[in-house]
């Protein structure tokens, strides 16, 4: 059997009530970023690297218990899942999102489980509902994930996915990363 590696990406509508309106695909992520591969090696071998955060600023990250962290409470718009609204190309060197949707959103909390479907495969999956309260629809078309370098005030992006989605006033979206070993 060959070993691989997979991360995906979807998003599930629902309106006001609850109802599912939408359930988008199950998508291949687009990138693992620069900052993710500089914060890997940094837990790795504990020696301080330089990482660009989400504020475009280089910080000086060491190897932490907090770093990687993704589980933000809910309102907190700096780290976990983020969206935002530009399809801009991804490019490894993104240190953040095209433009994070972030004003009239409600950002809820991410969650962060393991899942073991059949003895070759585990699985993490990354969930945030994100609601809509801009009093229009709006399209989506950018995801990504920034994790804690460290310092709670310091983050950054480690992937990043063109995913278009539209959300009407009102609703919400789900978006959940999966992240799958398979022997």
């Amino acid at each position: 059997m060959k070993s691989q590696i997979k991360i995906e990406v979807q998003a599930i509508v629902k309106d006001k009530t609850g109802k599912i309106i939408k359930r988008g695909p199950r998508r291949r992520a687009n990138s693992l970023l620069k900052a993710f591969i500089q914060l890997l090696a940094v837990q790795m071998d504990a020696t301080s690297r330089t990482i660009k955060d989400t504020l475009n600023a280089d910080y000086s990250c060491a190897a932490g218990t907090s770093n990687f962290l993704l589980n933000a409470p809910a309102v907190t718009k700096t780290y976990g899942l983020v969206i935002g609204t530009t399809d801009t190309a991804v490019t490894m060197a993104d240190y953040k999102l095209a433009a994070q949707a972030s004003t009239n959103w409600t950002y809820g909390v991410v969650t962060v489980a393991t899942a073991n479907p059949d003895a070759s495969t585990w699985r993490i999956d990354i969930t945030r509902v994100f609601t809509n309260e801009t009093g229009a629809s709006v399209t989506l078309k950018e995801v990504g994930i920034y994790a804690r370098l460290v310092s709670s005030s310091n983050h950054g992006c480690i992937e990043r996915t063109v995913y278009t989605v539209a959300v009407g006033a009102g609703a919400s979206v789900t978006f959940t990363y999966y992240i799958t070993i398979t022997l």
